[in-house]
């Protein structure tokens, strides 16, 4: 249809509302259609917007992304590129325009791209392919141009490539800032003891695109964090970030009841274990010119309760130890900052014979009262998930973050309400 429109000269246009016409060149047309091409496969849907102000501003991003002619209407171009979208992600049916849609049309994505795939969204040209069944190998980097004026409107965490090494990344928290990070171009190392779970983990990053390297270890042995960073090295020579994120908990029904081997069990877990963790990555990274360690830690270390009286005692240190790191490494290019996490619901709450299960069986009551108990207590009222956390250390372990060390981030829902 673009094809033929652009050869009889004629200008694609379509009613902003009522009788109004607005027209808009068949390039710019194009240039709709090979952004909407781009997004369907990635999931894009449609929301209406009903404020004024947001119709505006859609229209304003549209008309940086595609470069249209800044008198065009603006609705026109919210209303075209839902059309190029739809059409897009119903290839064969009829092409005929939706409904004239008053309330504006926003386009969000519900699948993160990664920051490469973001960018070769953003430098297509206007001679670009339009067809959406056209592969994406046959698509050369000559067809886009080497600017983008979308780009300064996109978040990059410049993690491409990026060696980042995750420590409980088998499920929970680990598992899930291994994606995300995945999916913003770096390649995560995945440790836990379990290699069947880092394998399916690895190969969850490898469908989307992703690549990630298994190294499995259990890091309460006190070897185990040399040999992991030395695997490492010897695969791709550096280390740019390290998530101490293995860590565990079980409930004690009383101070007096905890005995020495399950204090010190608990220590080596949930402190130990990052400590020595760090202790083998930071040479790697002096040696590289720097890099980020991130802890996560609890909200538990400053609200200690009866049933975690060792898990809240082994993760308070994980703060000094951090803001240690930072005043020795940071003049030296190496950060250190922690995570508290407050509540989350994770695979350690809903295992069997998990968190969850331990507090429902001591307050007497059942799993999903137990975890509505729990959400009460927050500011937020429901716990957290894993990619709450996920996201700030995401952010953490990037460039973007370069000014931010020996700091503390909450993500507990208000919990803890410190001043």
């Amino acid at each position: 249809m673009i094809d033929r429109a652009r050869k009889e000269g004629h200008a694609g246009h379509w009613g902003s509302g009522g009788t109004t016409q607005s027209y808009v060149h068949v390039d710019d047309l194009a240039k709709l259609f090979c952004l909407a091409a781009e997004f369907a496969p990635h999931g894009a849907i449609l929301h209406g917007v009903a404020d004024d102000v947001t119709q505006r501003d859609l229209a304003r991003a549209i008309n940086r992304m595609i470069g249209t002619d800044e008198h065009t209407d603006s609705l026109s171009l919210l209303q075209m590129l839902g059309i190029a979208a739809e059409t897009v992600a119903n290839i064969g049916g009829p092409f005929t325009p939706p409904p004239t849609a008053a309330s504006g049309i926003s386009l969000s994505l519900n699948k993160r791209l990664s920051s490469e795939k973001t960018r070769k969204l953003l430098d297509w040209s206007p001679n670009a392919p339009t067809s959406a069944t056209t592969p994406r190998s046959a698509r050369t980097r000559n067809d886009r141009p080497r600017t983008s004026t979308l780009k300064e409107h996109i978040v990059d965490l410049q993690l491409t490539e990026k060696i980042i090494v995750i420590t409980g990344a088998s499920s929970g928290i680990g598992r899930t800032t291994a994606l995300t990070v995945a999916a913003e171009g770096a390649i995560p190392i995945l440790v836990a003891r379990s290699t069947d779970k880092l394998e399916k983990a690895k190969a969850e990053i490898e469908g989307a695109g992703g690549a990630a390297y298994v190294c499995t270890a259990d890091v309460t042995d006190p070897a185990a964090p040399d040999r992991v960073i030395a695997t490492v090295l010897e695969q791709y020579s550096r280390v740019d970030a390290l998530v101490n994120n293995a860590g565990g908990l079980h409930i004690r029904t009383s101070f007096l009841e905890t005995t020495d081997e399950q204090w010190l069990a608990t220590f080596d877990l949930d402190f130990h274990a990052a400590r020595r963790m760090s202790r083998a990555a930071v040479p790697a990274m002096l040696a590289s010119g720097g890099g980020s360690l991130v802890h996560v830690s609890s909200d538990s270390g400053r609200l200690p309760e009866i049933g975690n009286v060792d898990y809240a005692a082994a993760k308070l240190p994980l703060l000094a130890l951090s803001k240690s790191l930072a005043t020795e490494f940071s003049p030296q290019g190496v950060r250190s900052n922690v995570v508290v996490s407050g509540p989350t619901r994770t695979e350690l709450y809903d295992r069997p014979g998990g968190f969850a299960e331990q507090a429902a069986k001591i307050w007497g009551i059942d799993k999903e009262a137990a975890i509505d108990r729990m959400a009460a207590r927050l500011l937020t009222r429901r716990l957290g998930r894993a990619e709450d956390l996920a996201n700030v250390i995401a952010y953490l372990v990037s460039p973007l973050s370069h000014q931010v060390t020996a700091a503390e981030w909450s993500v507990d829902g208000g919990i803890q309400r410190q001043v």
